[in-house]
């Protein structure tokens, strides 16, 4: 896998999961095991989605981009995010149960946290 493939498949899971967060939050959020949302869990997915899609907005910046310090740090940043989301979704397993969504998202945040830290190793600076 190239790097750049690497952001296209970011910018399309970001894209996906932060829209879907914005159209239909309730519908989400019933897929993850809550029932009902209050104004602070709904305030929470949308500062989560607007997340998701600066992600992807950084990511399909730096799609054609070459080898670089940006690039490597964008790497980095991917990972640790990616880790970061890895807890979050280890705390929503913990707290609503096994779902599939729950189980779905912890598989894609584990292995694009692996891509990213294995192309910010990769990557060499010009």
């Amino acid at each position: 896998m190239s790097p750049k493939t690497y952001f296209i498949l970011t910018v399309i899971s970001c894209s996906l999961f932060g829209f879907a967060f914005l159209i239909h939050p309730s519908f989400i959020a019933h897929l993850h095991g809550s029932d009902q949302i209050d104004g602070y869990t709904l305030l929470m997915m949308r500062l989560y989605e607007g997340s998701l899609v600066s992600i992807a907005v950084m990511a399909w910046s730096a799609l054609n981009a070459g080898p670089s310090l940006a690039r490597k740090s964008i790497f980095l940043f991917l990972a640790v995010v990616d880790m970061f989301n890895t807890i979050l979704n280890l705390i929503f397993i913990n707290e609503f149960g096994p779902k599939v969504i729950n189980w779905l998202e912890l598989v894609v945040t584990i292995l694009f946290g692996i891509g990213a830290f294995y192309f910010w190793k990769k990557e060499k600076l010009a």
